[in-house]
């Protein structure tokens, strides 16, 4: 049976026709779907902030008694 993955863990990444992922270069912007927060991203660190960041917003949300 397939896990239920959570949607408020659904991000959309879109590189740019510049980024080049393996040689380090990761140009673009990152969507949080569920709340619609997005971010300019340049590198690897600014995609795993962003989304450390958001699901830790998501995190206290959830137990502050939001959905």
């Amino acid at each position: 049976m397939k896990e239920q993955l959570p949607t408020r863990r659904v991000f959309l990444l879109r590189l740019s026709s510049g980024a080049r992922p393996a040689a380090g270069i990761h140009h673009g912007r990152i969507e949080h779907i569920r709340s619609g927060r997005t971010r300019e991203i340049s590198s690897m660190e600014t995609i795993q902030n962003f989304i450390a960041e958001v699901l830790a917003d998501e995190e206290s949300d959830v137990k502050g008694g939001e959905v």
